[in-house]
């Protein structure tokens, strides 16, 4: 009798688990983890340490070529209380976020979206998503800037607010 007692709590055990898999579906969310390894550790301060960066506001006839950015707001960023790295250790920033389909440069809220916003670094070079930004960072503090503009997948885009949450990292070999 108690073998066949373990036999059915089992089979109820796993039923309840099966039906609690079927159910869980809509209640359910992934999430992505992110972390980095780095030989040389700074604090990354971005925009004097404010979360929020308004590009401006742009006509609608601003965006003439697709995949252009559109306005340039400095994105000031501060590598504070760096270790020294040794000649073999280069850095770069990294920067990470949603992109739109069909574009790794232009960041948005949801890839579906085709309007959202650009960076550039040095000589007006395009950020694009997870790709090495060389640096060459000293001991102590270090001061860059990107750019920020909006940019659009087409040359008439949807008026409305936009927004984009990015990660910028400094990441040394």
């Amino acid at each position: 009798m108690i073998f066949l007692n373990r036999a059915l709590l089992s089979t109820a055990a796993l039923t309840s688990l099966v039906s609690l898999s079927a159910i869980a579906g809509p209640n359910q969310q992934d999430i992505t983890l992110t972390g980095a390894i780095s030989t040389v550790s700074c604090e990354v301060v971005l925009n004097g340490g404010s979360s929020t960066l308004n590009v401006g506001t742009f006509p609608s006839d601003s965006f003439v070529t697709a995949s252009t950015r559109v306005g340039e707001t400095p994105l000031h960023i501060s590598l504070n209380g760096c270790t020294p790295a040794s000649t073999a250790n280069q850095g770069a920033l990294y920067v990470q976020g949603t992109t739109a389909n069909g574009s790794p440069s232009i960041f948005v809220n949801n890839a579906a979206n085709t309007v959202g916003f650009m960076l550039s670094y040095a000589n007006n070079q395009t950020v694009v998503n997870n790709q090495a930004i060389p640096l060459d960072v000293q001991a102590g503090s270090n001061v860059y800037q990107l750019t920020a503009g909006m940019g659009s997948l087409n040359t008439s885009p949807a008026n409305g607010i936009y927004t984009a949450p990015i990660v910028i990292a400094y990441i040394s070999d």
